[in-house]
């Protein structure tokens, strides 16, 4: 009899004999007869439950729940038990091990890995063995048509996967996972039936999260992207996000898309990994806070702003062109065009990130044809590049429009022109640019020629740095037109010719920095009735006095209706050098006016200049 204790069993060279009950430090124990030459006959009990690991040499002849029994040929028994082993008898020479003295030696059989999700989850993991699908049935059972496995070059193997919904995929995994995509995100690893982390499986640190939080005394709906993860902060304040409004999905490039609505003082928390890479509306009525510390949208994305950091030598280049900063080379294109069928087949092939590229002295006419820009895509010519034109788009039909936007797409440094050249009575309408999506930028263009818009904004919408004019027809004619869309900012733009330089039928815009020469053949600044929701005109200069086509003055700003936030004009330098009435009185020709009102509603005007003469500040007028 030979009595075993503590780590003292440990790598032990047992004889013929038996050991008496001891507790032990851990719950692996392996028999090691790979250096004898002799059959090896064993009994192990354990006083809870004991388990044999299937081994090279090992026959078990006997196993119940607490004990085994068998015989080993120069090889291991490898078992794993609960509790403590109460009896050891060996009939032969053999190592006993305990602890990672026996772990390390154990066979690898696997570790089932399970992936759920209550909403969506593309996933992919690496190994440095084998990976198995688990095909049982069951509602977490991987599937050959969904969940692939490949073995890499490097001799590890891949598993690349699609679950969700209250499903998941299993496998076995042989080896040390390496690799798990992504991160973070609205799924579930367990390993064995143990929940884990991406970061635990792999053995990586975890990003330190940051915590956004977006605030709104009106009313926002946001959208941004973060390239690691996003987790809601449900913490009962007023500022926590809520399942219902606030929304978290992942892109197909792995990326996560954020989608909220908040407003009224409450705001939403989020808890984020990685950076934030767009975020839209690019400015409007919100706070954004990053760990506590005020931010803007461009310190968050890392974006330059289009407005105070671009400036020639004499100042901001209004109306773009020559001197403009941000131009796009055509050192930065994925694709170049010329004709009309090129521009067609690479904006059916184009995936955000994508810059299709106009060539500089291409001359496209593109007749009735109405081309889809997608998602993310910049099209973009050399406008101002050496005092280039830019390439141009022209029609001499009525395409409604003859370019449509997806969201945050970019359109610069083009020529698009439709078919007018003068006054025409209202006929068959055209439009130029149409942007559909959310969170557009125009800038460095030059539009012209459109009976109804040159621009037309859907939603959140950035209209800067461009040339806008000769867009005239009988009710209608519009550089911009806002319709009824929210967060547009339309700044230092070149209106001229237009019938309105900026026009809305509803929702909100802010018009600053802009310079308004020519003609006038009605009044520059727009809100139709019922009156919209805020509209801000400052910092503008409007050249235009007369009116082309009756004998009075234009005004400068109309608003129709009772903007239900209100109408905010300052710091303009009206040319008109009427200034507004004590009290409205319907069509009259003064550089401000409040149209269908008996006094003045929820619009408020100071520090603007009438008339020609230099202001005596520079702080008014469009820089």
């Amino acid at each position: 009899m030979l009595t075993l204790t503590g780590s003292a069993a440990a790598a032990t060279l047992l004889g013929v004999g038996s050991a008496s009950a001891q507790p032990t430090p851990s719950k692996h124990m392996l028999l090691d007869t790979t250096d004898t030459e002799e059959v090896c006959h064993y009994v192990v009990e354990a006083s809870e439950a004991i388990e044999v690991v299937p081994t090279d040499g090992n026959t078990v002849s006997t196993a119940t729940d607490t004990r085994v029994e068998g015989d080993v040929d120069q090889g291991y028994v490898a078992l794993r038990y609960d509790g403590w082993i109460s009896t050891i008898e060996i009939d032969g020479r053999a190592y006993v091990r305990f602890g990672d003295s026996a772990e390390k030696l154990f066979p690898d059989t696997g570790r089932k890995v399970v992936v759920t999700s209550p909403t969506e989850v593309d996933y992919q993991f690496t190994a440095t063995g084998d990976i198995e699908r688990v095909e049982d049935g069951s509602r977490n059972a991987a599937e050959t048509q969904n969940d692939s496995i490949t073995e890499n070059d490097d001799g590890t193997v891949t598993a690349d996967g699609f679950t969700g919904n209250g499903y998941g995929d299993s496998f076995t995994v042989y080896g040390d996972v390496t690799e798990f995509t992504p991160l973070e995100g609205d799924y579930t690893i367990t390993v064995d039936g143990q929940e884990t982390t991406a970061y635990e499986l792999t053995g990586q640190e975890p990003e330190q999260s940051k915590r956004l939080r977006i605030v709104s005394p009106t009313e926002i709906d946001y959208t941004f992207t973060v390239t690691g993860g996003a987790v809601r902060v449900e913490d009962g304040s007023k500022y926590e996000a809520e399942t219902n409004n606030d929304t978290i999905e992942q892109n197909a490039d792995g990326t996560y898309q954020v989608s909220g609505l908040t407003g009224n003082g409450y705001g939403d928390t989020f808890d984020l990994t990685g950076d934030v890479t767009a975020f839209s509306p690019m400015e409007g009525e919100f706070t954004l806070t990053l760990d506590g510390e005020e931010v803007s949208a461009y310190e968050l994305t890392g974006e330059e702003p289009p407005a105070e950091d671009e400036s020639a030598e004499d100042g901001p280049v209004i109306g773009g062109g020559e001197g403009y900063e941000h131009t796009v080379p055509e050192s930065a294109a994925d694709v170049v065009v010329s004709t009309k069928a090129q521009l067609n087949d690479a904006l059916q092939s184009a995936s955000a990130g994508d810059v299709v590229y106009v060539s500089g002295d291409a001359d496209i006419y593109m007749g009735e044809s109405e081309f889809s820009i997608p998602s993310g895509v910049t099209l973009a010519s050399d406008r101002g590049i050496d005092g280039a034109a830019g390439g141009r788009l022209y029609t001499d039909r009525h395409p409604w429009p003859m370019l449509e936007a997806a969201d945050d797409v970019r359109v610069t440094g083009l020529r698009i022109e439709g078919p007018r050249s003068d006054w025409y009575d209202r006929g068959v309408l055209e439009q130029g640019l149409t942007l559909s999506g959310s969170g557009c930028e125009v800038d460095n263009v030059e539009a012209y020629g459109w009976g109804w818009a040159a621009v037309r904004c859907q939603q959140s919408a950035h209209v800067h740095h461009s040339e806008l004019h000769t867009n005239t027809e009988d009710g209608s004619g519009y550089g911009v037109a806002t319709t009824s869309a929210n967060d547009v900012l339309v700044e230092y733009n070149h209106f001229y010719d237009n019938r309105h330089s900026v026009e809305s039928t509803g929702g909100d815009y802010t018009a600053r920095y802009n310079h308004v020469t020519g003609k006038a053949i009605s009044h520059v600044f727009d809100q139709h009735e019922p009156g919209g929701d805020r509209i801000e005109i400052y910092n503008n200069t409007v050249e235009v006095v007369d009116q082309d086509r009756k004998d009075k003055n234009a005004p400068a700003v109309a608003i129709r209706g009772v903007p239900s936030d209100g109408a905010y004009i300052h710091d303009n330098w009206f040319y008109n050098p009427e200034e507004p009435r004590s009290t409205p009185d319907g069509w009259t020709d003064e550089a401000i006016i409040q149209v269908h009102v008996d006094s003045w509603e929820n619009v408020e005007f100071e520090n603007n200049h009438y008339g020609s003469s230099e202001p005596s500040s520079d702080d008014v007028g469009c820089p």
